[in-house]
């Protein structure tokens, strides 16, 4: 999915990866798991996990179907054909091209 955006972008999701670690391992510096008295229930600390899920899953979503991502996206390589090449659109194609769970 991210080879089909600019070197720039795939550095910035390589970026993004790498905060996902440290907020999950601040959350768990926070919750002072060592003490035999944490800050807060493991419900809180799976629930904070899952907005930052739920953060991913939208911003994945916008990614695959807004306008603004779909005109940094690059056109698929006609040398190399890969398998999702048909779920790729071309850069300022049109929103109905983006793909199945988007509503236009």
């Amino acid at each position: 999915f991210a080879g089909g955006f600019r070197p720039l972008f795939v550095s910035a999701l390589a970026a993004g990866e790498g905060t996902s670690g440290v907020v999950s391992s601040a959350l768990a510096w926070l919750q002072n798991a060592s003490n035999e008295q944490p800050r807060f229930s493991p419900s809180v600390y799976f629930a904070l996990l899952a907005v930052v899920m739920l953060c991913s899953l939208a911003a994945f979503h916008a990614l695959r179907c807004a306008s603004f991502a779909l005109a940094e996206r690059m056109a698929p390589s006609s040398d190399q054909p890969s398998a999702d090449a048909d779920d790729r659109p071309l850069a300022g194609a049109p929103p109905a091209m983006v793909g199945a769970g988007c509503d236009g």
